[in-house]
């Protein structure tokens, strides 16, 4: 159970991490989207 328990902790920080780092890298193509456009 508790290896159970370490692999949903490793997958809900992986997740975490990563929808943070998907929001700041489409934030970041939006500003490059904006500077092509003007």
């Amino acid at each position: 159970m508790m290896k159970f328990c370490k692999k949903i902790g490793a997958w809900l920080g992986i997740s975490m991490c990563s929808r943070i780092f998907r929001d700041e890298v489409g934030r970041w193509l939006d500003e490059r989207a904006e500077e092509t456009n003007s």
